[in-house]
């Protein structure tokens, strides 16, 4: 189940009360040009967990699924998902700023064509 919400700690804590016999893990969703910037693989815990989806670099930049590689590997000297750190495979080309500019504008062909119904 995934929600999206500005208040993500309190959401967390909000299921884990309502839902006490389920064990509910929380985790933070970062494409690989944010996850370079924020690095979350440093940061991750029972508590605090990441998914990183891979994507191609954008056009003329290093910030694809090769850069988070290196930036990973520099850092931990392996790269692959863990318990706490998962690393969601490369997707089609499509950008999420393109797609909260077009949900912005109302631009309802360019939502359809960068959103899943």
């Amino acid at each position: 189940w995934l929600q999206s919400t500005n208040w993500v700690w309190g959401v967390a804590d909000a299921l884990r009360k309502g839902f006490p016999d389920l064990a509910l893990k929380h985790f933070i969703i970062d494409g690989a040009d944010a996850a370079l910037w924020t690095k979350p693989w440093r940061q991750v815990d029972d508590l605090q967990r990441s998914i990183i989806v891979e994507r191609a670099a954008a056009p003329g930049k290093d910030d694809g699924t090769e850069a988070l590689r290196r930036a990973i590997v520099a850092d931990q000297g392996r790269y692959g998902s863990t318990p706490h750190c998962i690393f969601w495979p490369e997707m089609s080309a499509i950008s999420s700023t393109a797609a909260r500019k077009a949900l912005l504008n109302g631009d309802r062909p360019a939502c359809e064509a960068l959103l899943h119904p």
